[in-house]
């Protein structure tokens, strides 16, 4: 099975060792399944993951973070965007979890924000799962954003909004959309094989499986 874990499945690993999350990342971990990444979308996981609030929660050092999202980069499988299908969502983080996830030609986007991706990744015939239904379709078978303050010349800002008014996209939706494309034209190959040659699969189980933690909230226990 293919998936694409939405942010906040890895966000709900990180902060509780005993839920449904954690479990799924062990599968991921173990090879039971295929996890497509992004050089974006490793971005976002590393971003979120790291900010102190979640830190705090999680009790991990940045650079435990670090090394969990590295371990992850040496087992998924990189996907290059060559299609982008912007904007189908609301949010461009979702978005970018989606493009992933056609992209990737993911079986399912395993996610708690089901409501976020409304019925468009069924257009594409990929599910939207929460991670106890990821868990159970695996055993019956064997995807916050940043504000930057950017100044452009004025004829450059003038075609984005004549661009963004024919495709009837916002400024910001279409800036998003041409940042997250060069990043990966000009960064998958290169970004995964440093991260990957650094990857401890050992050491992210043992943050991964680690005492303590918080408890798995409700929508995340395993029954």
């Amino acid at each position: 099975m293919r998936l694409v874990l939405d942010t906040n499945v890895v966000v709900t690993a990180l902060r509780s060792p005993n839920g449904a999350s954690t479990a799924l990342l062990n599968r991921a971990f173990g090879g039971d399944f295929t996890t497509l990444i992004t050089v974006a979308l490793v971005l976002e996981y590393e971003a979120v993951c790291g900010q102190a609030a979640q830190r705090a929660v999680s009790r991990l050092s940045g650079e435990e973070v670090r090394t969990f999202i590295t371990a992850l980069c040496g087992v998924g499988e990189r996907v290059n965007i060559w299609f982008l299908w912007r904007p189908l969502l609301r949010d461009p983080a979702d978005d970018m979890v989606l493009e992933a996830a056609i992209n990737g030609r993911a079986d399912a986007l395993v996610t708690f924000n089901r409501r976020d991706f409304g019925d468009e990744p069924g257009r594409f015939g990929i599910a939207v799962l929460s991670p106890q239904e990821a868990l159970s379709e695996d055993s019956d078978m064997r995807g916050q954003t940043a504000t930057y303050s950017l100044r452009l010349p004025a004829s450059l800002k003038a075609a984005v909004e004549q661009i963004s008014e024919e495709d009837g996209t916002s400024i910001n939706q279409f800036i998003a959309t041409a940042v997250a494309e060069k990043i990966c034209a000009m960064k998958t190959a290169e970004f995964f094989a440093a991260r990957a040659a650094e990857a401890d699969v050992q050491a992210a189980l043992r943050i991964l499986n680690r005492d303590g933690g918080q408890p798995p909230e409700p929508h995340d226990r395993l029954e």
